[in-house]
């Protein structure tokens, strides 16, 4: 039976838990360091995959290979799950979140590059012209965001704009090494290292930092559900669904698999957080999903 669906769906399905973040943590931030809250998703993720991984093969959890490995581990954690995670999460501070999401659609540029001079990668003709269309669409919809100034555009709007672009081009680094990692790395155990690794980087980090961490709000009731559902929703299982689908695809079509993150977060932020939602608005997140379901069938061919 033929399943080349698969990866690109559960990347899907790894994206569309991602687009749940901003509903917990736009909130969280106003209240407490966006540091801090990076820093204790990493902490849940990793109580709790410890023991998951000691249930299913105790023996293996050192068992990364080559020092290569070890180096894409320490990358995709202190790279993409520490730093790009903090300058999103930072990112937010100054944009609104529809913007600082959407911002992400230039990841998909630096991957194809990366994963062309990396990894070899080399889409078919058919895939081209898709994806212009969803990184079109995406564009579109970022123009068309009639709250994409933030609280402060005239001073704090280019600030925003650098830290989220910042962030992307770090998670397409991140992306590219951890598909490397995933030819010689079972998806559970590279989500693991990656959180470890992460969790470690923002240990330094608050550790440097001036002020000091508000640790007193691990145990307040209002952060206990914030904390939680960081880690294990748009974290750990996120993660976990997202590097098993990635497994079996390419980066290239894994990165604009991803493009579904941010048109779920517009639905999740206009029914929830209220933010404005226009006709334009969803003709074009139609468009973008039809492309990003094109790419996926074009790159499954190609494989």
């Amino acid at each position: 039976m033929n399943r080349s669906w698969l990866g690109p769906f559960l990347v899907g399905v790894g994206s569309l838990l991602w687009a749940t973040d901003a509903l917990v943590r736009v909130p969280a931030i106003a209240k407490t360091d966006p540091n801090f809250i990076v820093f204790v998703e990493h902490l849940v993720g990793v109580l709790a995959l410890i023991p998951v991984l000691l249930l299913r093969s105790p023996k293996s959890i050192f068992k990364l290979g080559s020092f290569k490995n070890w180096l894409a581990c320490l990358t995709v954690g202190a790279g993409g799950s520490a730093l790009a995670l903090l300058l999103f999460t930072e990112a937010f501070r100054f944009l609104n979140p529809t913007l600082n999401i959407l911002l992400q659609k230039t990841q998909p540029i630096a991957v194809i590059l990366i994963a062309y001079w990396w990894l070899g990668e080399k889409p078919s003709r058919k895939f081209y012209p898709w994806a212009i269309l969803a990184i079109g669409a995406c564009t579109a919809l970022n123009f068309l965001d009639p709250d994409a100034s933030g609280s402060d555009p005239s001073s704090t709007l280019g600030k925003g704009i650098l830290l989220s672009l910042a962030a992307s081009l770090v998670w397409a680094v991140s992306t590219v090494t951890g598909k490397k990692l995933l030819d010689e790395v079972e998806p559970l155990l590279a989500t693991f290292w990656r959180f470890v690794f992460g969790l470690l980087t923002l240990s330094m980090i608050l550790m440097l930092s001036p002020g000091k961490a508000p640790y007193s709000t691990l145990l307040a009731p209002e952060f206990r559900f914030t904390y939680l559902y960081l880690g294990l929703f748009p974290g750990v299982i996120a993660m976990w669904t997202y590097y098993a689908g990635m497994k079996k695809t390419t980066a290239t079509t894994t990165t604009f698999i991803e493009l579904i993150f941010p048109v779920g977060s517009i639905i999740l932020n206009y029914f929830v957080l209220g933010s404005t939602l226009t006709l334009p608005q969803v003709a074009f997140s139609g468009v973008l999903l039809f492309a990003v379901t094109r790419l996926s069938l074009v790159g499954s061919e190609s494989r």
